[in-house]
């Protein structure tokens, strides 16, 4: 048996998205694993259409940059975020208790061949 919390990212991701009530649909782990892995891959598609029509749109109004600049700040806003996370983690590392990884249950429940029934708490 697995235990998710009510105040888990996944759980609160899972309870906006869905219409019904997450608790009575989930029974097992499998189920609730697919349905979060599909919540994020769609939340995932909405934001990057979000984004790629903001990049058109301010490229369209900004077409006189050249494009190495345009493209060294596109690779500045990816690398840099990356670098300071990285750094982030060396400085503060972390000390907390760990908890129970979604895609590492489920990696072990497929290996057993059996879904464990889910508890929230």
């Amino acid at each position: 048996m697995i235990t998710i919390k009510r105040t888990s990212w996944h759980y609160r991701l899972n309870n906006r998205m869905e219409v019904g009530n997450i608790e009575y649909y989930s029974k097992n782990f499998c189920t609730y694993f697919w349905l979060t892995v599909c919540d994020t891959l769609l939340i995932s598609f909405f934001t990057l259409a979000v984004l790629t029509l903001f990049g058109v749109l301010v490229y369209l109004l900004i077409t006189d940059i050249p494009f190495a600049i345009l493209f060294t700040l596109f690779a500045a806003c990816i690398v840099f975020p990356a670098t300071a996370i990285h750094y982030f983690r060396k400085i503060f590392p972390n000390t907390a208790i760990p908890i129970p990884n979604l895609i590492k249950e489920y990696i072990k429940a497929k290996k057993e061949k059996y879904c464990p029934i889910i508890t929230f708490e």
